[in-house]
């Protein structure tokens, strides 16, 4: 098993993100306008990797103190994961087989962004 840095991106002379991996990593993009970080994992099946991605504080989102600016892109998100959740479970039971695993992770992708509208409604 071999382990090898990928990318080490610098923005404003600060680290802003690396990627460690033994797996195939590809498609990596930073875009520094929107702060997003985006990258594709593979590897031959039936095996197992890993990735190690350390990301800079300044682009990760603290969501625990919530903005007001934030909540029509949240509101947005929750309804777009919604949306999804939806037509996944119809293409499940088209195809006659149910993913539980998935349902969980988008119900606790729901219930988070319904906490975070939750505490900025409060504040208000």
């Amino acid at each position: 098993m071999s382990t090898r840095m990928l990318s080490v991106n610098t923005f404003n002379e600060q680290n802003v993100f690396s990627v460690v991996s033994n797996s195939t990593v590809s498609a990596l993009a930073f875009n520094s306008t929107s702060n997003e970080l985006s990258f594709t994992i593979s590897g031959p099946e039936g095996t197992t990797g890993f990735v190690d991605l350390t990301m800079g504080k300044n682009l990760v989102e603290n969501i625990a103190e919530p903005s007001e600016e934030k909540f029509d892109v949240m509101l947005r998100k929750l309804f777009l994961t919604i949306k999804q959740e939806a037509q996944e479970i119809v293409e499940d039971l088209k195809n006659k087989s149910f993913n539980v695993k998935k349902r969980e992770e988008n119900k606790d992708l729901v219930d988070n962004y319904t906490n975070f509208l939750r505490r900025l409604i409060i504040r208000q």
